[in-house]
């Protein structure tokens, strides 16, 4: 099963808050993914994660899954409609308007896929000035901040915010991660999505 490099990236648990949702609706939603990861029977997990929002028209982990797998079957359409839920959920969360550029990008429409980089770069900037910077999540969204910047052609600022997240760091993991995507042309993120 191909996983896109970016949306690990770009981590859907990171931008989302914690919160109570039907008991039943998890339980379809955590059986639609052990349905599609273990027997990759795609029909029968896109029926129970539809039943899952339907008790919860607010779980976002539902929809998140349901976005995952439509982009694996390059399901693009049907996959913008999942995305248009998340960002109702979650307005506020610069994930899933990065997530509907890349869609439209597959999709070979430029304008609408700028557009939604462009929003994305807004809620990044909100949500990491309303952050503290001893928050857990804040250097992840800060590496995600400079790779959107690459894509709405602002390199020089993305790739400032890298070498200061490069410099920051102490262990050779991050700094080999930082590293990776430091110098990189937004041509070549862009591909690293259509990746198979």
């Amino acid at each position: 099963m191909r996983f896109l490099p970016l949306m690990l990236l770009f981590g859907f648990s990171a931008c989302t808050q914690p919160a109570k949702h039907n008991l039943n609706a998890k339980q379809l939603n955590d059986s639609a993914v052990a349905v599609i990861m273990h027997s990759q029977d795609y029909n029968k997990g896109f029926a129970l994660l539809d039943e899952a929002v339907k008790m919860d028209s607010n779980y976002s982990n539902a929809y998140a899954n349901k976005l995952s797998f439509q982009l694996e079957l390059d399901q693009y359409e049907n996959a913008l409609e999942t995305a248009k839920n998340l960002k109702r959920i979650n307005p506020g969360s610069p994930i899933y308007y990065a997530t509907s550029g890349f869609i439209y990008y597959k999709m070979k429409d430029s304008i609408s896929s700028q557009k939604y980089f462009r929003e994305a770069a807004t809620c990044y900037d909100k949500m990491l000035d309303t952050m503290g910077r001893n928050n857990k999540k804040y250097d992840i969204l800060l590496l995600d901040k400079a790779v959107n910047l690459i894509i709405i052609d602002k390199q020089k600022e993305g790739n400032e915010i890298l070498k200061q997240l490069y410099n920051k760091k102490t262990g050779e993991n991050d700094k080999a991660l930082i590293a990776s995507f430091m110098n990189k042309s937004k041509q070549e993120f862009l591909d690293t999505f259509n990746q198979k």
